[in-house]
This record gives C-alpha cells, structure tokens and sequence, in this order.
C-alpha cells in the first residue's frame, strides 16, 4: 500500500474528490486496467466495498475535512468490510488502492 496516504490527499486537495456525491467509485489514476470500487452495503456498524478488474490492497477513510480517520492494508480482496461503529455521524470518503496502486473513491453518509 506504498504512496496510499500521498495519492489520497493528492485526491483530496485537488477537490476531484469533493465533486463526486455518490456512493458509486470513481477511479483516480493513468492505469487502464478499469480499476473500480463500489459500496455494495450499509449498516450502521459496517460498510462493505467490492472492487472489479483489480484486488484491493488497503483503504484509506477521511472525513469532510480531510483527516484520516482509519485506514487498513488488506489481502488482495475484491471485497472487504470497513468498520464504520466508531465513526461519528457525518460525510466520509473511502479510498480504496488497487494492486497496482490504482485508487478509486467512494462516498459514505453515516447518519
């Protein structure tokens, strides 16, 4: 998961990021390997992504004002659960890294 933190607040203070208010992915990056990530369920304690073309390696969550509130390297999965119970309620990113380094970002409302 090298350059994960660098590549996410690249993302991050570009504002590409704050312009995507959905939970579908949005894949950063040159790779052409169609790298996406998508959040595929929600409950008040966890948040499931599942990813399509490329494994994930980790995920980096921030907040709307650009914290790292968790973050995680995972076996190469194409589905992972992040633990959103200690979270308080608010506007969440979920930067997902792909096996070769690409990132896809997601959106995530905890009420």
């Amino acid at each position: 998961m090298k350059n994960i933190l660098f590549i996410a607040f690249v993302i991050l203070a570009s504002g590409f990021a704050f312009a995507q208010h959905t939970t579908v992915g949005v894949r950063i990056g040159s790779g052409s390997s169609g790298f996406e990530s998508n959040v595929t369920n929600i409950t008040s304690n966890r948040v499931d992504v599942a990813s399509e073309g490329e494994k994930m390696v980790g995920y980096v969550v921030f907040d709307e004002n650009e914290n790292v509130v968790k973050s995680k390297d995972i076996n190469t999965s194409y589905n992972t659960s992040v633990d959103v119970n200690n979270l308080q309620s608010g506007f969440y990113y979920i930067a997902v890294v792909s096996e070769n380094d690409q990132v896809s970002v997601n959106t995530y409302v905890k009420p």
